[in-house]
């Protein structure tokens, strides 16, 4: 949402942030920097799923075969 480590410029990010935890239905973050301002924020702990992992979590989501999923799929 912007430079969330800089006020003022923090503040779209922690609204968004706080909106996401306030959901009632199960919340997926993923990415390095969207995890870290979420911790700023303080919701983790409010949230479903936590990855750092934001492109695998997009390339999940769009129904792509990850490679290590595919690993572990050919090993059983």
């Amino acid at each position: 949402m912007g430079v969330f480590e800089k006020p003022p410029f923090d503040a779209g990010t922690r609204a968004v942030a706080l909106a996401l935890a306030h959901c009632p239905g199960f919340s997926v973050l993923g990415g390095g920097e969207t995890v870290a301002a979420a911790r700023r924020a303080g919701v983790t702990e409010r949230v479903g799923h936590v990855s750092t992992g934001g492109g695998a979590a997009l390339e999940f989501l769009a129904g792509k075969t990850l490679p290590g999923v595919a690993a572990l799929e050919r090993s059983r």
